[in-house]
């Protein structure tokens, strides 16, 4: 997740707090809450005004007296801390918005940007060398199917394709069949290795599409295995789709998928 995202969604978070604890004092009453430690239980007392002397015991039939006291000085500490959070995070927003570390680079003339070893490559930059990275393909075996996605890669399955044409369409930067070595599985081929742009990170996304075949529902069985073995999470670093004869690939899900990644 990106520091502005991560920004915009604290201030949402703060704003929801203090719209709710302002409505929520405008009714406040008065009076000052002192709790006291009675043999194994608690005493409450409260006076009204905080300079008077003398602390009223509250009996236990007004116990909601203590509790609404509680709260109301709860939601005042909570609006507090929630304004001053706000402001700091306003202040951070604009100052991200003006000096942004990440655009210093890409803010610089080409020229001057020939010259610089930048702390981190611009987003843009780093797709177009990710997508450049050469490694040794999956081969396909002769009199195969031949399946092509919109822009004339060769793929195993018409489903393959469909997901393919669909990460394309979201412009998410990905490879087909990129080797992965991993601890006990050897060298694999993941389906498709994503590119997380937020993050920089690479995520997996296999597809199964046969499993109502006892066979290759062992094989993909074992494959997720050594995926989480290896520390890749089903849900987080891992993506699965599956179908049978019965139940065909299902285009909404993938689209929600890919949305996820966005």
């Amino acid at each position: 997740m990106s520091i502005e995202k991560e920004i915009n969604e604290r201030k949402e978070y703060l704003e929801t707090i203090i719209s709710s604890k302002e409505h929520s004092t405008e009714n406040e009453i008065e009076g000052y809450l002192k709790i006291v430690r009675h043999k194994n239980g608690w005493q409450y007392y409260y006076k009204e005004k905080e300079n008077d002397e003398r602390y009223h015991y509250i009996c236990k039939g007004n116990r909601t007296l203590a509790e609404k006291l509680a709260q109301q000085k709860y939601d005042q500490k909570v609006l507090l801390l929630a304004r001053k959070e706000k402001e700091l995070i306003d202040q951070l927003d604009k100052f991200y918005k003006n000096n942004s570390l990440d655009s210093l680079y890409s803010n610089l003339p080409p020229q001057r940007q020939d010259l610089i070893n930048p702390i981190e490559k611009p987003i843009d930059k780093y797709i177009k060398e990710w997508l450049n990275l050469s490694f040794e393909k999956n081969g396909f075996q002769e009199n195969m199917p031949e399946y092509y996605t919109n822009k004339g890669e060769q793929m195993r399955s018409k489903s393959e394709v469909l997901i393919a044409n669909m990460l394309e369409k979201y412009g998410l930067p990905y490879h087909y069949e990129k080797p992965l070595l991993i601890k006990g599985g050897g060298k694999i081929y993941p389906d498709f290795t994503i590119l997380e742009m937020q993050t920089r990170r690479e995520i997996y996304w296999e597809h199964f599409g046969m499993l109502d075949d006892a066979e290759y529902l062992d094989k993909a069985i074992k494959k997720l295995n050594y995926y989480e073995q290896n520390g890749y999470i089903l849900g987080e670093r891992l993506i699965i789709t599956y179908e049978t004869v019965a139940s065909p690939l299902n285009m909404k899900v993938i689209e929600k998928k890919i949305q996820a990644l966005l």
